[in-house]
């Protein structure tokens, strides 16, 4: 059941674009509903308040569902809460958008469409925008649909929520509460991380990855996103010190090799569930 749900989800998270689905403005108003109530509490017990009830609350909805009508209401819930938790943005849609402003050529419509997408990247030339993006496109694959994924195989709708509300959060967060909401999605992010580094090296350069495995995997929370970007980038088996092509050539084979890590995800969670008694 639980394959069945990613494999829809991620599927229609891949073709078609639902984004515009994702509204999260009732967190929004639930964080200030309850925020008179908790404002003078740790920012640890801040963070719970937020991110906890409605957790729970999609564990118990899942709860009663999984015995109605044969788990088939479930698997409709969990494949509604994964697409939901994927995002906000659909990764695939942005990144067409970036490709079809490269192979237009128009340098200030890929650098306006780059930097919507992906508001992190500040390049002051057109080389490091390709050089960032190529890393963009694995950090954020990762945070937007691996991990997601990931906390969902192992705590179901309540994984996927926990994740996505900390990664609000942390989007969002000021002050004393943004340092821990950091660190909080550091910690769920580092497994994934780690796993899809290795899912990397299975559909690219296998010995690369695995040094950029080695070099990186131990270390701390801080590292997530140089052992995500560094995988990838080993997987591509890129030349050294030579320009990325400006058509967006680099680019298209990192989303081919998200692509192909998501599809070896699949086949080896399809080959565990037939295994399975």
């Amino acid at each position: 059941m639980v394959f069945i749900a990613i494999l829809l989800a991620l599927t229609l998270e891949r073709f078609f674009d639902w984004s515009h689905l994702r509204r999260w403005q009732w967190f929004d108003r639930y964080c200030q509903l309850i925020g008179s109530y908790v404002d003078h509490l740790s920012p640890g017990l801040r963070l719970a308040s937020w991110v906890l009830p409605p957790v729970i609350i999609i564990g118990i909805v899942g709860c009663i569902l999984s015995s109605s009508l044969f788990g088939i209401l479930r698997v409709i819930f969990d494949f509604i809460i994964i697409l939901y938790c994927f995002g906000p943005d659909n990764l695939w849609a942005q990144l067409y958008e970036c490709l079809q402003a490269m192979q237009q050529g128009d340098a200030r419509l890929v650098d306006v469409r780059v930097k919507a997408a992906f508001p992190e990247i500040a390049a002051p030339t057109s080389q490091a925008l390709h050089q960032s993006l190529v890393r963009a496109i694995f950090i954020q694959g990762e945070r937007r649909v691996f991990a997601v994924i990931f906390w969902f195989s192992i705590f179901g709708p309540m994984g996927a929520v926990l994740y996505r509300l900390t990664a609000l959060i942390n989007s969002r967060a000021i002050a004393d509460l943004a340092l821990l909401s950091n660190k909080a999605l550091e910690i769920l992010d580092w497994i994934p991380a780690r796993v899809l580094g290795f899912f990397f090296a299975l559909g690219g350069h296998f010995v690369k990855v695995f040094q950029a495995l080695q070099k990186y995997a131990l270390q701390g929370l801080d590292q997530n996103e140089v052992l995500t970007a560094e995988t990838g980038i080993a997987a591509l088996d890129l030349p050294h010190n030579k320009p990325l092509s400006e058509s967006g050539d680099i680019e298209r084979q990192a989303v081919q090799l998200f692509d192909r890590a998501l599809i070896i995800m699949l086949v080896l969670s399809a080959v565990l569930v037939l295994a399975s008694p």
